[in-house]
């Protein structure tokens, strides 16, 4: 009996480290980590499904599926989108890594904060006021084997708003998978029922990934001026915020 409950946990699982990336975008290594762990359970909810269906090769059930997926690989091939993001997979599965860009949204500051120097008594001083940008991670042009892919500016046909925003990239994504592994489903097994499909997007909460990837502020190419030197951060407007180039230590 075919089997797709592993693609679809998969995908699930592909769901959390997208959740992860769109909190912790600032923070360049967390960043980087989860838009991996992304991309590699999202390529794994595909060969999960596939891996369902191992049994049925030669029977009905095996070459319908294998015509359904046949139409779902020349999607993925030929769409710019999917392929960008199967591209950024091998990337990573390989060892080359995967880069994006760090952009202010505004060059008007979003608001101050203020840094004060620590002497080795642990007093205070020097306290200066500094601005906090609001910034984003955006795509960058993705390279294999010297091709380069472009971050997409049209999926399945239709135009994308922000063809740089990885959000919009992995909510996009995950929806593609989702509908295959759905209808391999009501076609062929019938086993998630509508309460775990409607509980993806439940958990999913597109609303509030959108708002996470949103919040994010930074102070900008700060530079102490002498390396290791303590600072102490009063954020007085509680904006979360990092530390873009700095090479001070935070207190």
């Amino acid at each position: 009996m075919p089997d797709i409950k592993n693609g679809f946990h998969e995908l699930q699982l592909a769901v959390k480290f997208i959740k992860l990336f769109a909190r912790n975008s600032g923070m360049e290594g967390e960043a980087y980590s989860n838009w991996s762990h992304f991309l590699i359970h999202l390529q794994a909810s595909w060969d999960k499904v596939e891996a369902g269906f191992a049994d049925t090769s030669g029977t009905d059930i095996g070459n319908k599926f294998n015509y359904l997926r046949g139409l779902k690989i020349h999607q993925r091939k030929k769409d710019p989108l999917l392929k960008y993001l199967w591209e950024s997979r091998n990337m990573v599965v390989h060892g080359v890594g995967f880069s994006f860009r760090r952009a202010m949204i505004d060059k008007l500051p979003a608001g101050y904060t203020y840094l004060s120097k620590i002497n080795k008594q642990g007093i205070r001083y020097d306290r200066r006021q500094i601005p906090v940008f609001k910034t984003r991670l955006l795509l960058n042009t993705v390279i294999n084997k010297e091709r380069k892919f472009q971050p997409p500016t049209h999926h399945l046909g239709v135009p994308m708003e922000n063809s740089l925003d990885p959000i919009e990239i992995a909510i996009k994504g995950i929806s593609f998978y989702f509908n295959y592994i759905k209808d391999t489903d009501v076609e062929f097994t019938r086993s998630l029922s509508s309460q775990q499909l409607s509980a993806f997007w439940t958990n999913f909460n597109i609303a509030e990934v959108i708002t996470d990837a949103g919040k994010l502020y930074h102070i900008v190419n700060f530079q102490p001026e002498k390396e290791n030197t303590e600072y102490y951060v009063e954020n007085t407007n509680n904006f979360p915020i990092t530390f873009i180039h700095f090479q001070g230590t935070i207190m």
